[in-house]
């Protein structure tokens, strides 16, 4: 979607901004150069933000009301397998009850994925949503699906992240600043034939891609059987009974067994900032945002090497509790202190075999209680 939404609304990279500038039918603007008909309102200007309710074990009174939070919107689509609920009174759930059509991003994420955003679609039904959530709520102005298709654009793109707060943990999109952001508006006409064109886009890629996942749960299926010994290659032993957990042959070790801890600092004044992607693995963030949006002073972050693995503790697509990713496209590359970063010991140098096992989700089990640990106020 936003690869289409850069050439129709603003342009793909300077090269096309630098080809508009001063041609008829263009002005000039503190985003860009756009056509003269557009505008370049503040969000706040086009529709309503607001922040979610705080989760509290101290809101006794009132109906239990399904809510949304960070772990069920992905990027396009609200995952409503996990849906919790709390107490909400008459009055917050006015308040903060969803209606088909409302965009809910991340509040608080990590720095690639915030602002990750996706449309209420009405399931579940009378829902309301947490403060790890912003909605945005459109008026007559702006189209709900045009406004998803912006906001995914300026995800890709980083902006988001570049006017994030970050803390110890996680970096917070923040309401004011949300809603402060200017952007490019056609008129609606405009708004809607864009749409439906970056909707045609859409359904060709969803095709392709039920294809390739369908391809992955069954190579993921394998995985789990010759990971767990539930199938054995010939001249390797038996498969483990039935109900037995693994092989008699095999043995149980527990991380700290196989892997050593990364945490080497970037001496070297690299500059090559690392973000792990669900799809793409560990990858420069200049290739996936167009530009990094790291800290200025990188001299704390973690070096990472080839054939090292770090661990993004952020839900995203296919990986409910985070992803293990290892460093293959580079032979260097620099993380964030939020990472886990971890290398295989010499003994048990097979890099290759255990980058299979974290990407089977055996370990989903084990790093579900890191995650809920680890980041409490975005799970929970």
């Amino acid at each position: 979607m936003f690869v289409c939404f850069v050439y129709f609304v603003v342009g793909k990279g300077k090269g096309v901004s630098k080809r508009n500038e001063n041609r008829p039918g263009y002005k000039k603007t503190k985003v860009g150069w756009i056509p003269d008909g557009w505008r370049t309102p503040r969000i706040r200007e086009i529709g309503k933000v607001q922040a979610g309710r705080q989760r509290s074990p101290h809101f006794l009174n009132g109906d239990l009301r399904p809510y949304l939070r960070v772990a069920n919107i992905f990027e396009g689509y609200v995952d409503t397998s996990d849906v919790l609920k709390m107490r909400f009174t008459k009055d917050e759930f006015e308040r903060y009850n969803l209606r088909e059509g409302d965009i809910l991003l991340n509040e608080g994420q990590s720095l690639e994925l915030v602002g990750r955003c996706a449309v209420y679609r009405g399931v579940p039904k009378n829902c309301c949503f947490q403060n790890t959530l912003i909605r945005f709520r459109a008026d007559g102005s702006i189209k709900s699906n045009f406004a998803l298709a912006l906001f995914t654009y300026f995800l890709k793109r980083g902006v988001f992240a570049s006017i994030a707060s970050q803390t110890t943990s996680i970096a917070h999109l923040g309401v004011s600043r949300f809603a402060h952001l200017q952007i490019p508006l056609p008129p609606l006409p405009e708004q809607k034939k864009i749409a439906e064109i970056l909707s045609t886009w859409d359904k060709a890629i969803e095709q392709t891609r039920k294809l390739i996942d369908a391809k992955k749960r069954r190579k993921k299926a394998l995985m789990q059987q010759l990971l767990t010994g539930k199938k054995r290659l010939r001249g390797f032993g038996a498969p483990s009974d039935k109900n037995a957990a693994r092989p008699q042959d095999w043995h149980v070790a527990t991380l700290r067994d196989v892997f050593i801890p990364v945490i080497r600092k970037n001496d070297k004044g690299l500059k090559r900032v690392l973000t792990a992607s669900g799809q793409h693995g560990l990858i420069d963030q200049s290739d996936f945002f167009n530009h990094s949006v790291a800290g200025k002073s990188l001299t704390k972050y973690y070096l990472l090497k080839q054939g090292e693995f770090a661990y993004n503790r952020s839900s995203m697509k296919n990986y409910p509790y985070g992803a293990i990713k290892r460093l293959n496209k580079y032979d260097e590359g620099i993380l964030s202190t939020l990472y886990i970063c971890f290398a295989v010991s010499e003994k048990n140098n097979n890099s290759d075999y255990y980058e299979h096992v974290f990407e089977s989700g055996l370990l989903n089990q084990g790093l579900r209680s890191v995650t809920q640990v680890g980041r409490e106020p975005m799970v929970c």
